[in-house]
């Protein structure tokens, strides 16, 4: 699967390895800010934008996520399939990611978990 290997951040439930697991692929996280202008607004100490939560991750860092970050990753995976819903290969990889992404969250909550970020 393509979201299952490369260089990225690896997202996982945290406290209950399945070997389930999503991988934020730097080049879709390249896409992302390049569109969403994350790192002009980061250099001029912009205001943090919707998706800044996902797309400002250290891919070399690891993350947890508060419950409260886990919701706002799926409203997040809401919005990104939404904007990017064209046919090109870009806009369809972000759903896919998003869609998936969301699913693994969404599972993280019924099983009251939390979700990590693992980076390379």
């Amino acid at each position: 699967e393509f979201f299952d290997s490369g260089v990225g951040l690896d997202f996982y439930i945290k406290s209950r390895y399945s070997g389930k697991h999503i991988k934020f692929r730097e080049e879709i996280q390249g896409f992302l800010c390049k569109s969403e202008k994350y790192w002009q607004r980061y250099k001029a100490n912009g205001p943090r934008e919707k998706f800044d939560l996902l797309i400002g991750l250290d891919q070399y860092d690891d993350k947890d996520f508060s419950i409260q970050e886990i919701m706002e990753l799926i409203n997040i995976c809401n919005g990104l399939s939404e904007k990017y819903n064209s046919d090109s290969i870009d806009d369809q990889k972000v759903r896919y990611f998003s869609k998936k992404l969301k699913e693994l969250c969404e599972e993280a909550l019924q099983g009251n978990n939390l979700v990590e970020a693992i980076g390379d």
